[in-house]
Order: structure tokens, then sequence, then C-alpha cells
């Protein structure tokens, strides 16, 4: 039992002593902090921190109180640090301190602040005035008649708004003291003055009445009423604009600004009515329509499609009176949206095909009629187009009347209406003309025939009547050229004879007188005296040579004579009937003709 009360003592001691320290250690770490404050001018939190340590130690110390003193006189505690000072001498410092002289300097110092104090107090309280009240407080925040003075100030400050009596003083005054002794009272005011003012407004109840008053009171109770209220009266005044206007934008405007608005319904009511209104003075399709589409349900969308059907009626009916495609294509243009639209479209079909049509009448050219039957093979009027076609094309071939004008419009209407008379026509004239051939019976007249009548039903009969005739005048041609050839193989034959001949009496003649010449000098005659002897041997000299020349051309001549001859005879043995005579006795027909239509005849039926 007593090791035991022993040892609960001994724990007991070391807990006394740990806690101790512990505090000791937590004083000092209290002082630095606050001297480091102190450092950086934060003098209130350095007051707290020493308090703190003087609360650790149980006890303040010579060291601490003037750092603390210094502090207190920075933020113009000087009550308390007048007391602290007093707890300072308290403690007996030695004089030889260097912060006691400061101290004492200090001591004197507050005792003479502390008395101007108490007289910028009295003078504050001798004029009730809040401001001297403000300058008291603001130069002793901490000064003995601080709660005094703060009550004071509040009491001068809300009597001098109350003396004024404006909104503005009171508001003033509350932002002031927004807790102060008489807020509620200074609210109550402002709240009657802002009332007052609203009354007013709501007498006049105009939009610059309720602007003015929310300029005034921007944050006053009744704000939101006023804003309510300039709302409404805007509204009131969109809505008076609108009354009695004609053109849609007013409506517009409204609408677009209040959409849900109190007078919506009416001002979509009127809206109708004057977009009705619009579309009845104008009275046209597109008015109609703008109205239709933009009220689809209106008030008076069962007049303006009676009006809308009553147009397009009389368009249809001056369209159906003109008929024509421009007529009917305006329409369908302007009234696309119409009842009537696809019955228009069909008048418009018909208009264009009559259109096309009617240029053929009395037309003796083929396009008119082309361009109608290309467009509308099937048409209404087809087969009347046709046989006016026809009738055009027969017209055209009988102006001209030529084989080829005929025979063109026979290849362009082998049944047309005029097909039996066209071929009749080419009949006639066919036989006329084979006939004058036949009847002048040349290779020219057949020839021409042919190639002009190519297509003819007597060609055939031409050629034939051609080839006869070629035969006939081949054989002619032959009998003609088989004389020719008898007659210079006579004259050639006889020709050369006589050249022979002649060549043979010279060349005797020649070798007469060499014969004549050699007796003369070598034979019975050589001997003779006779006178005659040298000129007729000069002669025989003379003579001979020219007789031998002579008979030597004429042998010439008469071989040559006797090849012609020969070569006459050769042509004779060849001659056959391939002698070519097709263009015999037509030494003027046509040249470069071509066959077909190339020759135009006119024909004479």
């Amino acid at each position: 039992m007593r090791k035991t009360i022993l040892f609960i003592i001994s724990c007991f001691m070391l807990l006394y002593g740990a806690i101790a320290q512990t505090n000791d250690e937590k004083a000092r770490t209290a002082y630095m902090s606050a001297m480091e404050l102190v450092k950086n001018a934060k003098h209130t939190e350095a007051i707290a921190k020493f308090d703190e340590t003087i609360r650790l130690l149980g006890s303040t110390n010579v060291k601490i109180q003037p750092q603390l003193i210094r502090s207190l006189v920075a933020i113009k505690d000087f009550q308390r640090a007048r007391a602290e000072i007093d707890i300072f001498f308290g403690l007996k410092p030695n004089k030889s301190l260097a912060d006691y002289a400061e101290i004492t300097t200090l001591c004197d110092s507050l005792d003479a602040i502390l008395a101007k104090e108490e007289l910028a107090y009295r003078a504050a309280m001798a004029q009730n005035d809040d401001n001297l009240y403000a300058e008291y407080l603001s130069a002793y925040p901490f000064g003995h008649y601080v709660e005094d003075a703060k009550q004071k100030r509040d009491d001068a400050a809300f009597s001098r708004a109350a003396v004024d009596a404006s909104r503005n003083s009171l508001t003033g005054y509350l932002a002031a003291y927004p807790a102060g002794l008489h807020a509620q009272e200074a609210k109550d005011k402002i709240t009657a003055i802002e009332n007052a003012a609203f009354d007013r407004a709501s007498a006049e109840n105009t939009s610059v009445a309720w602007e003015l008053y929310i300029r005034e009171y921007a944050g006053g109770s009744r704000i939101d009423d006023a804003k309510v209220q300039l709302a409404k009266s805007k509204e009131d005044a969109a809505y008076q604009a609108v009354i009695g206007k004609t053109e849609d934008k007013p409506y517009a405007d409204y609408l677009a600004a209040y959409p849900a608005g109190r007078y919506a319904m009416e001002i979509k009511s009127l809206r109708d009515d004057a977009a009705f209104s619009r579309a009845s003075y104008t009275g046209t399709w597109e008015g109609l329509w703008a109205y239709v589409d933009v009220y689809p349900a209106g008030r008076h969308i069962g007049d303006a499609k009676a009006r809308i059907g009553n147009l397009e009626t009389a368009a249809f009916a001056s369209a159906t009176s003109a008929n024509t495609p421009q007529a009917w294509e305006t329409f369908i243009s302007k009234y696309a949206r119409g009842a009537k639209l696809a019955e228009a479209k069909k008048k418009l079909a018909e208009a264009k095909e009559y259109s096309l049509y009617k240029l053929t009448l009395n037309q003796t050219e083929d396009k008119p009629f082309a361009d109608y039957l290309s467009s509308y093979p099937n048409g209404r009027y087809a087969q009347d187009s046709r046989n006016g076609r026809d009738d055009a094309a027969y017209a055209r071939a009988r102006k001209p009347n030529t084989w080829e004008s005929i025979w063109a419009y026979i290849d362009a209407f082998p049944s047309g209406r005029h097909a039996n008379e066209a071929r009749e026509i080419i009949r006639l004239s066919d036989n006329r003309f084979f006939s004058e051939a036949t009847t002048t019976n040349t290779l020219f007249s057949y020839d021409y025939y042919i190639k002009t009548y190519w297509r003819g039903q007597h060609v055939t009969e031409a050629r034939a009547k051609q080839e006869q005739l070629r035969a006939t005048l081949a054989a002619m041609e032959k009998q003609k050229k088989t004389e020719e050839l008898n007659a210079e193989i006579s004259k050639y034959s006889s020709t050369a004879s006589g050249k022979y001949f002649l060549g043979g009496i010279e060349l005797v003649g020649g070798l007469g007188l060499v014969y004549a010449l050699y007796e003369m000098s070598f034979g019975s005659l050589s001997t003779s005296d006779s006178v005659l002897k040298y000129p007729a041997m000069g002669a025989a000299v003379g003579f001979a040579p020219f007789l031998f020349i002579k008979a030597s051309h004429n042998f010439k001549d008469g071989a040559a004579y006797s090849r012609l001859a020969k070569e006459s005879k050769d042509k004779l043995s060849r001659l056959s009937f391939s002698i070519d005579v097709s263009n015999h006795g037509n030494r003027n027909s046509p040249k470069n003709v071509d066959v077909g239509f190339s020759i135009v005849v006119p024909l004479e039926y």
C-alpha cells in the first residue's frame, strides 16, 4: 500500500513537471511569434500573442511589458497602455534598464493624450455632432468613452437625417449604421417615402413616371412592383400604338415584344383583320394568297378563298376566250396554285398543238407540216396535216411540172392522195418521149431518153433498140471499112506494080547504056570514026547512073506500097463486129450527163 502511494506521487510530480515544461515552451514560442509580428507591424496580432505568453507563464515581466505597451500605443489603445505602464512600474524594474526611460517618457505622453481625449469627447458632446464623434472614435478607437460616443454619434446622425427627411439622407444613415439604434425607424421612414412616391407614380401611371421612380428608388422595397407597373405601362402604350393601324409592322412589333402579353389575343385578331383588309384593298391573287398563307385558320379565310376562286374563274374565262399558248402560259404562271391548274395545262397543250397546226393552213412549203407532225404524230389534226402536206407537195410538184418534181412527189407519197394522177402524168410523158426517141431512132435519142427517163417503163426497150441500132451501125461500119481496106489494097498493089515496072524499065535502060558504052569503047563500035561516037559515050556516062538511081527509088517505093497493101490485107483479115459505134452519128450528144434528175424535162400533162 505504501509503495503504491509513493508510485502515484512520483507519477504526479513527473506529470506536473512535463506540464510546466510544456507551458514554458509554449510561452517562449508565443513570445517569439509576438516579436515577429511586431517586426512586421502587425500589432493587434502581436498583442494577442503577448497576452497568450503572460497567460502561459502565469505572470508578466519587465521584458514582456515594454513590448506589449508599444503595441498598444501603436493601435491607439491608450487606456490599456496607461494601465499596462502602471503594471510595469509595479514590477519595480531596474531604472538602469533601457526600457525604463522610454516607458517613463511614454507615461507622460499618454497622460497628455488621455487629457486630450477627455477634451475631444466633451467638445463632441457639447455640439452633439456626429462628425465630431467620428473624429473622436477615429483618434481614440479604444478610448474611455468609445461606447458612449458610438451611441451619441448614432443619435446625432439619425437626428440630422430625420431633420432632412429625405430618402437619400435616411439611406445614408442606414449605410453608415446598418445596425444602428434607429435603423428600423429609418427603414420605416424610407418605406413611407417610397410608398408615397409609388402612389404618385401609380396616379400618373406612365412609362416616364415609373422609369423615374425606378431610377430614384433603385434599391427600394417597391422596386419590383414598380418594374411590373413599368412593364404594364409600356405594354399599354404599345397596345395603344397598334390600335387602328393597317400595316403589319406595329402588330408584329407588339407580338415580338409581348408574345404572351395581356393584349396578345386581341392583337392577333386585329392583325388578322388588318391583313385581310390589305389583301381586300389590293384585290389581287397574290395579295389574297399572302393572307391565306400567313393565316391558314384566319377569321376571314373563307372569304379570302372565295375571292381567290372568283379571280381564278375570271382569269380562266379570259384565257379560254383568247385560247392562245401565251394566254394559257400567263394563266398557269400566275395561277399556279389554282384549282384549275390541271385543266389549264390541258388547254395549253391543245392551244400549242392548234397554234402549230394553224401554221400549216394555206401553206405550200413542207416545213410547217413536218414541224407539226414531228411534234404531234398522233395529234388531233394529224390526219388533216398529212392530207394538207400531201396536197402541198403535189402542188409544188405541179408548179415546175417536171419529170423530176413529179417523181419526187411519188417518192415522198407513194400512197398519196394524188399518187395515181402523178403516175399517169409520168406514164403519158414517158410514152411521149419514148415515141419521139423511136421516131428519131438514133443512139443519141435513146441515150437521152434513158438518161432523162431512167425510171421510165420503156428503159429496157430503149436499151434493146439502142443495141439493135448499134449492131446495124456496126455492120454498116464493117462494110464501109472492108470497102475502104479493099480500095487501099487495090490502090497500094497497083501503085507498087507501077513502081516496080518503071524501075525495071529504068534498070534495063541503064544497063543498055552501059552495054552501048562498052561496045563503043571495046566492041565493034570502037573503031568507028563516026562523029557521034564521043557525044554518045558522054551521054551514056552521064545518064546511066541517073537511071540506076531512079530505078532504085522506084524499087524502094514499090516495096513500101507493097508493105502498105499487106498491112491493109492484115487489117481486113482482123476486121470483126466489135467496132465501137456507141457514139456513132452523135457528135453533138450531151457530155457529163448524170443519170437521175440532172436534166429537167418539162411535162405537157
